[in-house]
């Protein structure tokens, strides 16, 4: 029957491990409900939209191979059926073993992370598994304004190939202030306010009412202590963020790690773009640092070394030589982040 794939479907969604019991079809009206009018033919109506879902679960527990619908035997996926025509109810033993495929969306700060080195890179690079998401679409957006090539991949939306810039993405109109529009994406006006403050060129970087209400400051200083010429609204410490960039010659600067994890990820991931060394120190505690140890591995996947001196749940400090520079991998596949899925 195929009450019986819908069963297996139920026990695939809903337990691995316990059996449990469920109706086999919606009850039906009493006789006095049938006279009381439109009130029966809602439950009827209800019954028939019941029995097309029935329909379309079978089909889906059938070709993932949880019972025939015919047989209504279920033995290949581990699990049983025992109907109960007396008590209007099918019971369904646990499914013994599953066995599949599941590949995880990217990582949001990871495609963005890897769209923007790849930008920054010499050579092209393919990137796969990119998180389908607003943050990925703005910084792809900014990409194309910046007049970064990017090819989409035609078979796959989760896919491009980015040819970088083998240095600092300089603005395509030097003598006009170019706006970059991020929506509310983090992810994307964070890096790009670090990176093109290593460049050539006039900036304004911006986003929805919300995305003025996320704090940057720290970000900024930490540019501003580096030579940049940067600035963010100075009553609330947020976006818009307007540069007047004009490359940077290297030195020291010190953060805080409290506030967020990003600051610091885009500072790194801009200190190789700077032509002498950089010294990043953090000054009172490092949160998430895990998150930064994924930006150091990434940019070590894209030829840059990142130096750590001292205890990375302390008050670490990070050292860029001027001779580490970005090269493409040639591809680099995202990671998974089960959080996305």
């Amino acid at each position: 029957m195929r009450t019986h794939a819908a069963a297996a479907l139920l026990a695939a969604s809903l337990s691995l491990t316990d059996g449990f019991t469920i109706p086999t079809h919606p009850r039906q009206p009493s006789a006095s409900s049938a006279t009381a009018g439109s009130g029966s033919s809602v439950v009827l109506d209800m019954a028939s939209k019941n029995r097309e879902k029935i329909a379309s679960r079978s089909k889906w527990a059938e070709s993932r191979g949880y019972g025939d619908a015919a047989t209504g035997d279920g033995s290949d996926s581990g699990m049983t059926f025992e109907a109960d025509p007396e008590k209007n109810q099918l019971t369904v033993t646990p499914i013994a073993s599953l066995d599949g495929t599941v590949t995880l969306p990217g990582s949001k700060s990871l495609s963005n992370r890897c769209l923007l080195l790849a930008a920054l890179s010499e050579g092209s690079t393919r990137v796969e598994n990119l998180l389908e998401s607003d943050d990925i679409r703005y910084m792809l957006e900014a990409l194309d304004t910046l007049q970064v090539p990017v090819e989409r991949d035609a078979d796959d939306k989760t896919a491009v190939t980015v040819t970088g810039q083998a240095g600092p993405i300089d603005s395509p109109t030097p003598e006009e202030t170019m706006e970059l529009y991020l929506g509310n994406a983090g992810t994307a006006m964070r890096p790009l306010a670090a990176a093109l403050c290593m460049g050539k060129g006039k900036f304004v970087l911006d986003g929805v009412p919300r995305m003025r209400e996320r704090p940057i400051a720290d970000l900024i200083d930490g540019l501003k202590q580096l030579g940049a010429d940067v600035s963010c609204v100075e009553e609330t410490g947020c976006p818009p963020v307007t540069i007047s960039a004009d490359g940077l010659k290297g030195g020291e600067v010190s953060i805080s790690g409290k506030m967020s994890s990003q600051f610091l990820s885009s500072l790194l991931m801009a200190a190789p773009l700077i032509e002498g060394d950089v010294t990043i120190s953090i000054k009172d505690e490092l949160i998430s640092a895990p998150y930064v140890s994924l930006t150091i591995g990434l940019m070590k996947k894209f030829g840059v070394n990142v130096q750590i001196e001292g205890d990375m749940d302390g008050t670490p400090s990070f050292i860029i030589g001027a001779d580490e520079k970005y090269a493409s991998p040639k591809s680099i596949l995202v990671e998974g982040d089960a959080s996305s899925a």
